[in-house]
């Protein structure tokens, strides 16, 4: 702030107040010293001299004039939430003995011997799990293939399917959260097909079933 001696000695106080000035722009322009003459003030002197009254100067320079900054601020907490995943798996898969021809007795392929017109059938078990609001998937079995390069090999079908909480028998099915923990039932057959006479390129030979996916992914 300036203080303003208006007017100060010697000064005419019929001129008016912006003629003259003790202000720090106008000692500037006379060496430092109180104006004895008329000083003709620019805006900037104006802003710094304006406002006196009672020969005191009550404002800041023009820096601080019109456009000061001012502004209000509020502030409220959101909450957060917990964010918890899903699941798509398949449980631990057990399966049971191959059978002969629909037979109870186990075949054990290892010791046990099959004959054009034989099918071998084994049954194997696991569990759906699809938790997940939107989650879908699809469930898939690949068709296996026999393994040897013999003609037993080019004899044997193979074939597998499986059924999901008791259902049709498939090869493939799409799942959502309302199959979750179904049973799935799969099931492999062998079959070695009676046709025409071959004494020669298929006996005391012998294949093997190569292990096989079940898949279970994920769709958008």
């Amino acid at each position: 702030m300036t203080r303003c001696d208006y007017p100060g000695p010697g000064q005419d106080k019929s001129l008016p107040f912006t003629t003259w000035a003790t202000s720090p722009v106008a000692m500037m322009r006379n060496g430092g010293r109180h104006s004895r003459v008329p000083t003709r003030l620019g805006r900037a002197d104006e802003d710094i001299a304006e406002g006196c009254a009672g020969g005191s100067c009550r404002r800041w320079s023009a820096a601080g004039g019109a456009g000061s900054l001012a502004f209000w601020t509020d502030e409220e907490t959101v909450d957060g939430a917990a964010v918890n995943g899903g699941e798509l798996s398949l449980a631990e898969i057990s399966c049971g003995d191959w059978s002969l021809n629909g037979g109870v007795t186990a075949f054990v392929p290892a010791t046990d011997l099959i004959v054009p017109g034989d099918e071998l059938v084994q049954v194997c078990n696991t569990k759906l799990a699809v938790e997940g609001d939107s989650l879908t998937g699809t469930l898939a079995v690949e068709l296996p293939d026999m393994t040897g390069a013999t003609g037993l090999t080019d004899e044997l079908v193979p074939t597998s399917t499986f059924t999901l909480g008791g259902g049709d028998e498939v090869a493939t099915v799409t799942v959502g959260p309302d199959d979750d923990q179904k049973a799935i039932v799969v099931t492999t057959k062998i079959n070695f097909p009676f046709g025409v006479k071959d004494n020669d390129s298929n006996r005391n030979l012998s294949a093997a079933l190569a292990d096989f996916p079940l898949t279970l992914t994920q769709t958008p």
